[in-house]
Formats: structure tokens, C-alpha cells, sequence
């Protein structure tokens, strides 16, 4: 579910995040531009995430038995 909304505000356009709002455009295009990148870019960010912490604390080798 994505945290950012649009609303109609009188003859403008208001990008919401989790309820408050943090832009007003007039250009109804631009908002869903401006809120389809902000999700992708959160999309990335969650993935990134994961890669690093991954990174950071790396699986030990398996063990080996006697040869």
C-alpha cells in the first residue's frame, strides 16, 4: 500500500504523505508523476535495504566435515 495520496484542493492538486499534506501543484499530471516516482523510489529503497543488510552481516561459510 503507498503512503502518498493525491487530493483536489479548489483548483489545485495536493501530494499527501500518510495524511499531511506536503505539496500543492496545479497541475493535476505532474502530482501523479511526482507520486508515481516517490513510490518507486521508496519501492527501490526497500529493496536496497534488504541488499545491504545482507551485505552487512554475510552468512558464515558451511562448516566442513572430516575429508
Amino acid at each position: 500500500m503507498s503512503r502518498f495520496s493525491l487530493a483536489k484542493l479548489d483548483h489545485e492538486y495536493v501530494v499527501q504523505a500518510e495524511g499531511q499534506s506536503i505539496l500543492r501543484l496545479s497541475s493535476r499530471r505532474q502530482a501523479a508523476k511526482l507520486i508515481s516516482a516517490l513510490n518507486e523510489r521508496e519501492d527501490r529503497e526497500a529493496i536496497g535495504d534488504d541488499f545491504h543488510q545482507r551485505c552487512r552481516k554475510p552468512q558464515p561459510p558451511p562448516e566442513r566435515g572430516p575429508q
